[in-house]
């Protein structure tokens, strides 16, 4: 009964988080029908070994940057990867060198082309030496059960999985009714993004662990940012890492999917990955001259970083003490306040979620008196990755609007697709484009960048990070790409008359174009979005 009635969500234009949410609701009635249940029991982990990340310098990574950062105490060095194909490069070099340590932590892994690529470059690191760790979410997995069992079966190969909270093949009402058994708790997810080499070199940013974040996806790709980043910060990068895989909230696939593992089908997976992994069909000749290049461009690194003083913020496992509360605060969000408060002349954002608090509103209003110019990238209802969190954003946007916020919204047919996909030129047809960047500039001089959309999800339920650095250079480079991303052959520029009626404003093939109406959707679609307006959902968003 439980299954049949959710399978309407797979006709639902929602994300993995929208998703979970409105099964909640459908299994809620269910529930109360007498549909199913289950009930939450946690897992031990007390006898557990504390482990710690790598911090030894005498490796390759270690001993290539060694001169610079030691040239720069206590400062950072920075290197900035706007495009998915780029970074999807520098993950697979980075791979390539590691020799003690790869530690991943991820909100979503799938197991699709780069997923299943990336497995396997896992894989011939693990069978070097290198100790590979991967934390995940446990409720936005999309991957074969046994793909992770097998993996995890790797002497040199964890795999602990984030506040789980049934086994990962349970039947989605089996799943749902066991997470509202314990919703406080198991409701919290975690949404950082990490991905450390030989505890010297760490990746921080938006990306999962997916396709579309790598512009290898044939309808949809995310415009995302990553950091490269090296030194002083480092220390704050494993420490994090060690504190969220040792904590209770993470727990060992093995506990979770507690399988005898047959050494004759694990050795058949690992042949079947590595085998995948060298079909051209699924790594194209092309990715081995631009891996070389790649590997060329971080012998030359060292001498083209950004430096500045860089701090590393992440929220406690759990994100905070109040778990029976939908109104407790992070870290991350309080830092990140704090940094929007020093703001004297502008700040510009990209993030995908634009739902604001109260406290979000009051804090525009008191940037819009002290004169502080606010300009915001969202995604448009063309370009959203969920409607459920559109509808929300829909009912406040007049209200952001009145506290002197420049809003725009992307458009998914944005003229950026071209250079942003590098491949662009081979595609038979041009991907639609979403954003999911969670990025800020402050006054030109700082810049941050994380997991942290602007929503009381991330604000009060999911744990997340927050890198700062103080780079003049570095922040106006963002800033110019920021810029370009809200031109108008981009986006739309929403305007509000003083009667409150909205105005979208955009440039196709240099004439203007207006709309009086959300722009490049259906009345379908429109009429979709009225329903989810009407869902009492937004605390959870």
């Amino acid at each position: 009964m439980c299954v049949k009635n959710l399978l309407i969500l797979k006709r639902m234009k929602i994300s993995t988080i929208g998703h979970v949410i409105v099964m909640l609701l459908l299994a809620a009635v269910l529930l109360l029908s007498g549909g199913c249940s289950s009930v939450f029991v946690p897992y031990e982990v007390n006898n557990r070994v504390q482990e710690q990340a790598y911090s030894g310098g005498d490796t390759t990574l270690g001993r290539l940057f060694h001169a610079e950062t030691a040239s720069h105490p206590e400062l950072s060095g920075a290197y900035l990867l706007d495009k998915g194909e780029e970074s999807l490069l520098w993950r697979g070099v980075l791979t390539e060198q590691a020799e003690k340590s790869i530690d991943i932590q991820t909100f979503i892994w799938s197991d699709d082309n780069v997923g299943t690529i990336g497995a396997a470059r896992l894989l011939q690191a693990a069978k070097r030496g290198v100790h590979v760790r991967i934390l995940l979410d446990y409720v936005t997995l999309d991957v074969d059960s046994n793909y992770l069992v097998w993996l995890n079966d790797h002497t040199n190969i964890s795999i602990r999985l984030y506040n789980p909270f049934s086994q990962l093949d349970a039947s989605i009402g089996s799943k749902v009714s066991t997470l509202l058994s314990s919703f406080s708790r198991l409701n919290r997810r975690m949404h950082n993004k990490l991905f450390l080499v030989d505890g010297r070199v760490v990746l921080v940013g938006g990306r999962n662990n997916a396709d579309e974040y790598y512009d290898m996806h044939a309808d949809m790709n995310f415009r995302d940012r990553d950091l490269l980043v090296v030194g002083d910060v480092l220390q704050k990068a494993r420490r994090g890492f060690d504190e969220y895989w040792n904590s209770e909230w993470s727990i060992g696939i093995d506990q979770v999917l507690p399988r005898k593992v047959d050494p004759q089908q694990r050795t058949a997976y690992y042949q079947k990955l590595e085998s995948y992994a060298r079909e051209p069909k699924n790594y194209p000749p092309r990715f081995d001259d631009a891996l070389k290049r790649t590997r060329k461009s971080l012998q030359r690194l060292p001498g083209h970083l950004s430096w500045g003083k860089a701090e590393m913020i992440y929220d406690i496992p759990g994100k905070n003490e109040q778990l029976s509360s939908l109104r407790g605060y992070g870290k991350s969000g309080e830092f990140l306040t704090r940094s929007f408060l020093e703001a004297k002349e502008e700040i510009l954002v990209e993030t995908p979620y634009m739902i604001t608090m109260p406290g979000t509103l009051d804090l525009f209003a008191r940037l819009q008196k002290r004169g502080v110019l606010v300009r915001v990238l969202t995604d448009s209802m063309a370009s959203a990755e969920d409607d459920l969190v559109f509808s929300a954003y829909k009912r406040q946007r007049r209200n952001i609007l009145r506290r002197g916020v420049k809003m725009c919204e992307l458009r998914r047919d944005a003229a950026i697709r071209e250079t942003v996909f590098e491949r662009f030129q081979s595609m038979e047809e041009m991907p639609d484009i979403s954003l999911h960047a969670k990025t800020a500039v402050i006054d030109r001089r700082t810049l941050l960048i994380g997991s942290f959309n602007l929503d009381p999800r991330s604000t009060h339920i999911n744990t997340e990070h927050v890198f700062r650095i103080e780079s003049p250079d570095l922040a106006e480079q963002v800033a110019k790409i920021i810029n370009t991303d809200m031109d108008l052959e981009n986006c739309w520029q929403v305007n509000m008359d003083a009667e409150g009626k909205l105005t979208w404003k955009t440039l196709r093939d240099g004439r203007e174009e207006r709309s009086y109406i959300e722009p490049g959707v259906t009345f379908f679609e429109r009429m979709r979005l009225l329903f989810f307006m009407m869902l009492p959902v937004e605390a959870i968003l």
